[in-house]
């Protein structure tokens, strides 16, 4: 998602990228018509593929096509998108695909476009609040919440770091102080894979606002706090908790420091907990530690063996 959520092949897109004549819904047509001609034409010119990219979404989400020409439709998009086009493209995000589709295929083309319409002078109208909305429903795929998250986080870390130019960005205060609560509740532990996005999305506020001097809406104390609690119940998702770990490491909180000198060396944990373990250590290596990376150093499984080997190194360097 930054997560860690945080993303195929080549195909023939050009042909259905050049097609003309693309059907396009009733509500489209009637928003076209009643605008006026020179607008229609500047905005067919600034997004000559949008129609065709639609197009092909529709007969993805109606199991027609392969996802990879969407995909490679939304890289060919334009960054001049109108605010008209922008909320064409949104809707056509927003709404669920087929029954049946590849969701991780979906997740992708989700990202994609938000990042195309976050990257826009134009952003659709409502944009922060439809984030919002997919991310409290809870009957959406897990990985699109995530990205909803993601995305709504970065715009608040983009208001941070500028909080004067970012006011395109939620031109409602009332939005951003509800997606706010948002992350700050998606920082609970029980959240399964979204809590790791949330932890990602705080922590880059959090450097926005050092960055910036602002004062941010939660500190590195609460993430911490947060991060914690999460890695020590092993009922919490194992990804979410990887992610945490790995956050008190950048922050260099010793809070579980006891525990993941036993994680890094159990066999009955997952291999990349344990590698996420072996680098936690690393941020505090102490000579009795020697041993333990040693052995973990020469293990066969490079995701064991690589992170040791960067621990022996931090503690030769403070020997």
């Amino acid at each position: 998602m930054n997560a860690t959520i945080r993303r195929t092949g080549v195909v023939f897109l050009f042909t259905a990228l050049c097609l003309t004549g693309c059907k396009e819904g009733d509500g489209k047509k009637e928003a076209t018509a009643s605008r006026a001609p020179e607008m229609v034409r500047q905005e067919s010119r600034q997004a000559p593929v949008l129609p065709a990219v639609l197009e092909l979404g529709k007969k993805m989400k109606e199991g027609q096509t392969a996802y990879d020409a969407v995909r490679q439709g939304m890289f060919a998009l334009p960054r001049e998108l109108s605010r008209h086009d922008a909320t064409a493209l949104l809707d056509l995000l927003m709404a669920p695909p087929a029954p049946g589709w590849n969701e991780l295929g979906w997740a992708a083309i989700f990202n994609d476009g938000l990042n195309v319409l976050r990257a826009g002078a134009n952003q659709p109208e409502g944009f922060m609040e439809r984030l919002l909305e997919c991310y409290r429903d809870t009957g959406r795929p897990a990985v699109l919440r995530d990205y909803a998250l993601q995305h709504f986080g970065t715009q608040l870390a983009a208001w941070y770091h500028d909080p004067e130019n970012g006011k395109k960005l939620f031109p409602k205060g009332e939005v951003r102080m509800q997606a706010e609560e948002a992350l700050r509740r998606a920082l609970f532990p029980g959240n399964g894979t979204t809590m790791g996005t949330a932890c990602n999305v705080a922590d880059d506020i959090i450097t926005a606002c050092e960055a910036s001097g602002t004062s941010a809406p939660f500190s590195a104390d609460e993430l911490c706090r947060s991060c914690k609690e999460t890695v020590l119940s092993p009922a919490e998702n194992i990804h979410a908790r990887i992610t945490a770990l790995g956050m008190l490491g950048r922050h260099e909180s010793p809070a579980v420091l006891k525990e993941a000198r036993l994680w890094m060396m159990d066999e009955g944990q997952p291999v990349l907990f344990r590698a996420a373990a072996i680098a936690y250590v690393g941020t505090f290596p102490a000579e009795n530690d020697r041993a333990a990376f040693n052995t973990l150093a020469a293990d066969t499984d490079l995701r064991l063996s690589q992170p040791a080997k960067k621990s022996l190194s931090r503690l030769e360097g403070r020997s």
